[in-house]
């Protein structure tokens, strides 16, 4: 059994507390190429056997502030001061229970078993932030792996969940192998590490989202000109309202209206033969942990194609593609009032495209980006044309609640067994 060690200098505490911190908020920052995040929690994981509990919750918790603390401004930027903190102190402190649990298990029980509480609360956690239309869902592990570009198809099956458990497991394998508490560790952690790191490509090769057809040809326009036929994307027409227009006025909502559900895209119109028709709004519930909430989709049937509406914020959600793939569509548009793609946007649009296996067009104010299912990504500029493709349901979208429910249960049952002294012979 892997045992607590010397006590850790305060000094290296903090340096392993703020490492950690530093090393995920550069992989999750909308400036970062480093995949850091593949050994950001080894600074954490040593301190977990050079701590006693409450310390080192406090560290992790230090820890979680620096991360969410550099990603805050870009997550909240529309929310009021007073709940920006608010959201920082609640999240950080969110994210310090797969480590007290880590920790509780590991010195109670046994180290893998420890790990196993750490990593199922984690991806619940997750999973969960993933049901609600909060800023800082933006920011899942899952999403890094798109930075290999499209040779990561195994996300069609494992979802942004799968590839976060990936990312979390190699991070303990790294760890067993730097800094083995017995002989043994090192050789396992080398016998478990190398068929984890190769794996999701291995998959990958024979894997991929299957085609079936066509949707329609879409033009994107910021500047409407008349074109018969087609259906033009673009934002708030000034002049001249075409045949066929589609536009997304969006109005700027704070937090707390975010967390309300009312990310419905009331103001969006659809325009045909120059008069204004009314979109018809289809209701339904999102069953999360803390209740239901009630969430809006918005279909246009299109040239035998069924389109889904939403916004951009709801890219950063699971649940939103999913119900509305389940009840019909074909095509998912989302509409943006940023002026440029940052690449948060970019990895959970792509990522939501190859987890639903559904294409997806965003629209912003000068430029339109079409995300295509297998992986392929195209930026349309004014005039330009493109062509989603009708994929067939792929497991994440069909099954893609049951991860996270299934990871909630064990890190219930492990919560529980961290309260309890274990049984031992006299």
């Amino acid at each position: 059994m892997e045992t607590q060690q010397a006590k850790a200098p305060l000094i290296w505490a903090l340096a392993a507390s703020l490492g950690s911190g530093l090393l995920l908020a550069f992989s999750l920052s909308t400036y970062s190429i480093l995949l850091t995040a593949f050994f950001a929690f080894i600074p954490l994981l040593w301190l977990s056997r050079r701590q006693s509990f409450w310390p080192f919750v406090g560290f992790s918790i230090l820890s979680n502030l620096l991360t969410f603390g550099l990603l805050a401004p870009q997550a909240i930027e529309t929310a009021s001061l007073p709940m920006g903190l608010f959201s920082w102190a609640f999240v950080s402190l969110l994210f310090s229970i797969p480590w007290a649990m880590l920790w509780l298990i590991h010195h109670r029980h046994n180290a893998k078993l420890g790990y196993w509480a750490f990593v199922s609360s984690y991806l619940a956690l997750e999973w969960m932030q993933g049901q609600f239309s909060g800023h800082w869902a933006g920011w899942q592990l899952g999403s890094l792996p798109l930075l290999f570009g499209n040779s990561w198809q195994a996300l069609t099956v494992v979802g942004t969940g799968g590839a976060s458990l990936w990312i979390l497991s190699l991070n303990i394998q790294w760890f067993r192998f730097l800094f083995p508490a017995q002989a043994k560790s090192r050789k396992g952690a080398i016998w478990a590490g190398i068929p984890l790191v190769l794996l999701p490509f291995v998959l990958s090769l024979f894997m991929g989202a299957v085609q079936k057809g066509d949707s329609g040809s879409f033009v994107y326009q910021s500047s409407y000109k008349s074109q018969k036929g087609r259906l033009l994307l673009g934002q708030a027409p000034k002049e001249e309202i075409p045949e066929n227009a589609l536009y997304a006025q969006e109005k700027p909502l704070n937090g707390w209206a975010y967390l309300a559900g009312q990310d419905s895209l009331g103001s969006l119109r659809f325009w045909q033969k120059g008069e204004r028709q009314p979109l018809s709004s289809q209701a339904f519930s999102v069953r999360t942990i803390l209740g239901v909430e009630q969430r809006f989709f918005q279909f246009i049937d299109w040239q035998g194609s069924r389109l889904l509406l939403l916004n951009a914020h709801s890219l950063k959600r699971t649940a939103p593609i999913r119900e509305g793939l389940q009840k019909g569509a074909q095509t998912v548009i989302a509409f943006s009032p940023d002026s440029s793609l940052s690449p948060v946007l970019y990895r959970s649009a792509r990522a939501r495209a190859q987890e639903s296996g559904s294409d997806i067009i965003l629209v912003q104010k000068k430029k339109a980006h079409h995300f295509s299912a297998n992986g392929d990504y195209q930026a349309l500029e004014d005039g330009q044309t493109c062509s989603p493709k009708i994929w067939s349901p792929t497991f994440f979208a069909q099954y893609g609640d049951l991860p996270g429910r299934l990871s909630i249960f064990l890190a219930a049952w492990l919560a529980l067994a961290s309260i309890v002294k274990p049984f031992r012979k006299k």
